[in-house]
């Protein structure tokens, strides 16, 4: 087994499994530094350790998901995909760079400082059809970013889900892995080509196996705090992950 991306895999699957979001960042930012593999490719790479564990931590919670919104946002993520990959391979590292610190910051800006308010709430849409235009449209831009980012999509889907869409922490993190899952596996697809080049069967089982342990561990060690601890030190991880995300992406010549 390769150790490095046991560990890589092992790491998304602790931040995964903990927020529902940021396993990309850590695994894009390890793949650079610590295996020395260019940002488009860590991009890459890191779609397949976030669906991995995305899949290991997702069959525990996803009693939680709701499968409405969810659905609809995979159908035209998938739409999002097919434009990314197109504009990805034309597209600079540092472009990708400065859109994946963008994300970093959104995210942390929707977890401390977007005051909480509920005038975006469902129950605002004038219709069903506004609600689906708009959802429709969010999901577009989350397959685009995906495509061009290696991000999951959870760092954008959580905060989204609870401050936009009115849905408490644990149906945000059960419904972000949820779509994370389908929704990177259609990124995957749609850039087939670009990702079938780099996949190594030792190396995507080492992921696959650090991701394993990982979402076995978490679940036993959230099963043990309150429902208070748990939302608490999930804002924490994410919040250190996305600090450190950037730092890392900074000082990367």
């Amino acid at each position: 087994m390769e150790t490095a991306w046991v560990v890589i895999g092992s790491c998304v699957g602790v931040v995964l499994g903990l927020t529902g979001a940021g396993g990309a960042m850590v695994s894009v930012p390890l793949f650079v530094h610590w295996l020395d593999i260019s940002l488009k490719d860590a991009t890459t790479f890191s779609l397949y350790a976030v669906v991995m564990a995305a899949l290991f931590n997702g069959v525990a919670q996803f009693r939680s998901v709701q499968y409405s919104l969810s659905i609809k946002i995979i159908l035209f993520s998938l739409l999002g995909s097919l434009v990314g990959r197109e504009v990805k391979p034309h597209t600079p590292d540092l472009l990708i760079k400065v859109l994946f610190i963008g994300i970093c910051f959104y995210s942390f800006y929707s977890l401390w400082l977007k005051k909480k308010s509920n005038s975006l709430a469902p129950k605002q849409f004038r219709s069903k059809g506004s609600k689906t235009v708009f959802v429709g449209v969010s999901g577009i831009f989350l397959g685009f970013l995906i495509t061009m980012t290696g991000l999951g999509g959870g760092v954008v889907i959580v905060p989204w889900m609870i401050s936009i869409m009115g849905l408490n922490i644990s149906q945000a993190v059960a419904s972000s892995l949820f779509c994370v899952l389908f929704v990177v596996t259609g990124s995957i697809f749609v850039q087939f080509d670009t990702v079938i080049k780099l996949f190594d069967f030792r190396e995507i089982l080492s992921l696959g196996l650090g991701a394993v342990v990982a979402a076995f561990l978490i679940r036993l060690f959230i099963s043990k705090l309150s429902v208070q601890k748990t939302s608490s030190v999930r804002k924490y991880v994410l919040t250190f992950i996305l600090f450190s995300t950037v730092l890392s992406l900074l000082i990367k010549k």
